[in-house]
This record gives C-alpha cells, structure tokens and sequence, in this order.
C-alpha cells in the first residue's frame, strides 16, 4: 500500500486538488444560488412594499386635494358669515332707529295708531283702561314684534351657518388625523424599505468579498495542479 502511493503521489495528490476544486464550485454554486435567491425574495418584499406606498400616496393625494376643497368651503362660508354679521348688525341698528322714531310720539298718537293694529270693529266700550305707559309698551311690542321676527330668521341663518362651518372644521380635522397616519404608515414602510436595501447591500458585499476569496482560491489550486503536472 505504501509502495502504492509513493509510486502513485502525483496522481492521487492530482485527483485529491481535482477534488478540492470540486467541492470548491460546488460549495460556490450553492452559495451564490442561496444568495440569489435572498436578493430575490429581499425585492420582492421591496417591490410590494413600494406598491403600497405608491396606495398610500395616491390616497394623501386624494385627501389633501379634498382638504383643499374644505378649505375653500369653510372661507367662503366665513366670508358668508361675516357678511351676515355686519347686516344683522345694521338691521338692529336700524330697527332701533326706527322703533325710537316711532315711540317718540304723544300717548294719544300711540292710541290712535294703535287701533288698526288691534281693531274694535264693534265699538264696544273697552272694560280694561290703560295707562300711558302701559299703552306705550302695548305699541312697541307691536311695532318691535315685526322686527324681532325678521332679526330672528337672520340669527337662525347665523347659526345655520355656524353649525354648517363647524361640521367641515370638524371634516378637516378628521382629514388631517388620516393624512398624519397615512404619513406615518408610509414613514415606517420606507424604513422597512431602507432595512431591506441594507441587507440586500451586505448579502452583495459579502458576494463580491466571496468572490475574491474563491478567484484566489482556483488560482493557487490551478497553479498547485499545474506544478503537479509539470513535476509529474
């Protein structure tokens, strides 16, 4: 046996850096087929998340273009409220003006003009007198009362549009907590993105040092064949 390899050194030496080599490929294919195949996993997983955003993205447009549009509503009504502010402001006024106009007149005045406000057709005699003064806060519930009414419907307006600004203060806030979270999704998406371009960045990293590693590695076992051939 020993006879055996000392007469066959050179070509079981030969066989075994065959071998080596072999194994060398082989244990690279592997590798580089694992490694692939995580590069590949790594964008897909990079891809999918990027579609999401690409969602999410679309839906912040959507959001912040209807926001816009609420915004617009919301100063065109407090444009609208403020105008009616200032002319329910002038119609107290006037109608002040004009009440103190209309009291500014003699207790027989307000009489006289009280009788078509509350007629007696009958000419019954009246049972319950009235002083002046009562007589004068009879004539400016009458003339007030008109005036109370019309005030009225420009505060129920008023207040209409309150509660209308408010909803859409309240629509534009709930928009805003859907943008910070759709911002907030898309934040953390893109530091998942980062980690897995991190990690397809080390796996590449570690492929090319590999590389290096198995270049070497054929040279020295191409020359050690060769030099075993030229002994031989």
């Amino acid at each position: 046996m020993k006879e055996f390899i000392t007469k066959n050194l050179a070509k079981i030496v030969l066989i075994g850096v065959i071998a080596i080599l072999m194994f060398f490929i082989y244990n690279r294919q592997s590798r580089l087929i694992v490694a692939e195949s995580r590069l590949a996993s790594l964008q897909t997983k990079f891809e999918n998340i990027q579609n999401d955003r690409d969602i999410l993205e679309t839906e912040f447009n959507g959001l912040y273009a209807t926001n816009k549009k609420l915004k617009k509503e919301i100063d065109s009504i407090k444009v609208v409220q403020d105008k009616d502010n200032k002319y329910f402001e002038y119609v107290i006024s006037k109608h002040k003006a004009e009440i103190d106009s209309l009291l500014d007149i003699p207790n027989d005045t307000v009489y006289s003009r009280l009788q078509p406000i509350y007629p007696n057709p009958e000419h019954n005699p009246l049972l319950y007198p009235f002083s002046g003064n009562q007589i004068r806060q009879i004539y400016s519930t009458a003339i007030s009362y008109p005036r109370l009414q019309y005030e009225y419907s420009l505060q129920s307006k008023i207040l209409e549009d309150c509660e209308t600004l408010n909803k859409k203060y309240e629509l534009s806030e709930e928009n805003y907590k859907v943008q910070v979270e759709n911002l907030t999704t898309s934040i953390d998406m893109c530091d998942s993105q980062i980690a897995l371009k991190e990690d397809q960045l080390s796996i590449t990293r570690k492929q090319i040092k590999n590389k290096s590693f198995w270049n070497w590695t054929y040279k020295g076992l191409v020359i050690a064949m060769g030099a075993i051939i030229i002994a031989k």
